[in-house]
């Protein structure tokens, strides 16, 4: 088939057709089929921070901000995490399960999860103020489903 194109002129003719199809309704971004290699692609580029807060949510990391109590008892309870504490685990994941050696300094973090959590605030723990979130299991799984429009992340049966 291949020496057919070669030596006459039937290329020209594949390109005029392929050049008249209509390709009205066709949307390469939105047509190409939902497989699990697509799947886990949308997954990887969701940003650093928001894969660890998907871990710590499943229970499925140990640098989690999440005590294992709150998964199983009290996945309502609001808990009060300061960015720093949040950073500190991040980094502790990132080394230790992530594999990735990309390091995120404080700010660069705020600003990552701000845009998920939404603005922070100042709370006084151990008369120390500090900048952080009232986060509880579940607001933090419905904060992410709402962020990334992802509804596959979680395998559970709410």
């Amino acid at each position: 088939m291949i020496d057919e194109f070669d030596n006459t002129d039937s290329g020209i003719h594949l390109y005029h057709y392929l050049m008249n199809m209509d390709l009205n309704g066709f949307h390469p971004q939105n047509d190409a089929p939902m497989t699990k290699e697509k799947s886990d692609m949308q997954k990887s580029a969701i940003e650093k921070p928001v894969q660890w807060f998907i871990e710590c949510v499943t229970n499925g990391t140990s640098n989690s901000i999440f005590q294992e109590s709150q998964h199983k008892e009290t996945p309502d309870t609001l808990e009060f995490v300061s960015i720093d504490d949040m950073l500190s685990k991040f980094t502790k994941w990132m080394i230790e399960e992530a594999k990735d050696a990309s390091l995120y300094t404080r700010d660069r973090f705020a600003k990552t999860i701000s845009k998920a959590l939404g603005p922070n605030y100042k709370k006084q723990v151990h008369k120390v103020r500090q900048r952080g979130y009232d986060l509880s299991v579940n607001g933090l799984k419905q904060t992410i489903i709402k962020y990334t429009r992802r509804t596959d992340l979680f395998d559970d049966d709410e």
